[in-house]
């Protein structure tokens, strides 16, 4: 009777362990998609990172850009206002010679009209 019990168990086991098997296999099957799945979201990520650097890096290069342009400004504005105050300062010289040579010429005019007087009244 043992050996009719052994019999009708053999089966059973090797039932089982095809549908381990099966199981194992299915889920080899998955590991090996969640690995490859994961290497794919890998990739992914450090590209992700590398545009992240890259934009991080473009972004100092424009920050650095823009102060030098704002630096360059400020100095280009003072030039700018010391050429005006310089400019102001001539175009006041300017416009005291100007008086100057108005005053002198009417001086010289006014005398050279006088003494023309007297030379013909003297004759």
């Amino acid at each position: 009777m043992m050996r009719m019990c052994d019999r009708l168990m053999m089966p059973r086991p090797l039932t089982e362990n095809g549908q381990f098997g099966r199981q194992l296999e299915e889920k080899e099957a998955l590991v090996s998609q969640l690995t490859r799945g994961k290497q794919a979201y890998t990739q992914q990520i450090e590209e992700v990172k590398r545009h992240i650097e890259a934009n991080f890096k473009a972004k100092n290069a424009l920050a650095h850009g823009l102060q030098s342009a704002r630096h360059d400004c400020d100095l280009l504005r003072e030039q700018y206002e010391e050429k005006q105050e310089a400019k102001a300062e001539l175009q006041r010289g300017m416009s005291k010679a100007n008086s100057e040579v108005a005053q002198w010429r009417s001086k010289y005019e006014t005398d050279a009209i006088q003494r023309t007087e007297k030379l013909e009244e003297a004759k």
